[in-house]
This record gives structure tokens, sequence and C-alpha cells, in this order.
């Protein structure tokens, strides 16, 4: 069975003037002015998508399903691993295997703190294991200094056609 890796990845863009675009832009994440892609990444590193940039305080399943149409089938025939920003795509894909990391509940005031058991926090460990590929990945795309450093050009889709490129040399470096 194929395994993809989802994930979703800011990075800094310049401050803008208008102060509408300032708002739009601004990740509270990050507390700086940000944009955001999806990276869709097999076990080899080969990035399989790259949806279009977008504001950076969109969460990142919202950014999945702007990228990807919920009436299509794509992971019907894959394993997916996913972090924990994805909670709740089974919902909106049809999935073959979800795998997820465990999250930890929230202490409740006047309770107990729940802590994961230590095969809960394995199983964690091993997922993150393996989606550490597509950090990977996204750490290829993001060595070009042009992504690394704050974004300053303001021309339109000119942002998409930057990350398009460092993703095509990131691919073609796989591939060869």
């Amino acid at each position: 069975m194929s395994t993809l890796i989802i994930d979703a990845s800011e990075r800094r863009v310049q401050r803008l003037k208008d102060a509408q675009l300032q708002r739009e832009l601004y990740s509270g994440k990050k507390k700086t002015h940000t944009v955001k892609n999806t990276f869709i990444v097999d076990t080899k590193r080969f990035i399989h998508f790259l949806g279009l940039t977008t504001q950076g305080k969109v969460h990142d399943l919202h950014l999945l399903e702007l990228d990807l149409p919920l009436d299509e089938y794509l992971f019907q025939c894959f394993e997916i691993l996913v972090d924990l920003g994805y909670i709740g795509i089974d919902k909106l894909y049809e999935i073959k295997e979800l795998v997820i990391p465990i999250k930890k509940t929230r202490k409740a005031k006047g309770q107990p703190k729940d802590e994961l058991t230590d095969e809960q926090i394995a199983f964690n460990t091993n997922v993150s294991k393996r989606r550490v590929i597509v950090e990977h990945a996204i750490g290829s795309v993001k060595r070009f200094d042009i992504l690394k450093d704050v974004f300053r050009a303001h021309l339109e889709f000119y942002d998409n056609i930057v990350i398009q490129t460092c993703a095509a040399i990131h691919n073609l470096a796989i591939k060869y």
C-alpha cells in the first residue's frame, strides 16, 4: 500500500502597508506575517502536490479543503499520515487508512491531569518517526534563500511561482 504524508508549511512575507492585507496575512501562531502552502509527499520525499499560496492564519485542514475538492476520492487507495492539525480529515475525505497521533485530552477544571499511556506515547513516537519525511522535504524546498528569508516581492502570483519552482528543483534532485 502506498503512503502519502500531508503537512502545511508557513513562510514569512514582508508586512504590507495596507491595514486590511496586514490583518489577513498576520499569523498569530508565528507572531509575524506569513503565507502558507499544503504539501503532499510520498515516503521517498517526492512532492506529489503543492497547494496554492494562501494567508498564514488559515488552519491546515481548511487549507486542504480549499486546495482539494471534497467530492474527489483522492485518498481511498492510500495510507495517509497527518499531524494533529488534520483532526477530522476522515470525515471529509474517503481514506483507506489514516494514521494520526493521539491527542492528549485537555485538563478540565478541578479534574486530575490526564496523561498519555506508555503505549500511546510509543504510538505517537512511531507516527512522528514516519512523518519526519515530509518535514525533510519541506526543509529541502525551504533551503533556497528566496523562501528562507522574508519574501519582499509584491507581484501577483509571484509567491506561487517561486515555491513551485523550488519544489520542482527539489523533485528533480530526488529523481536523479
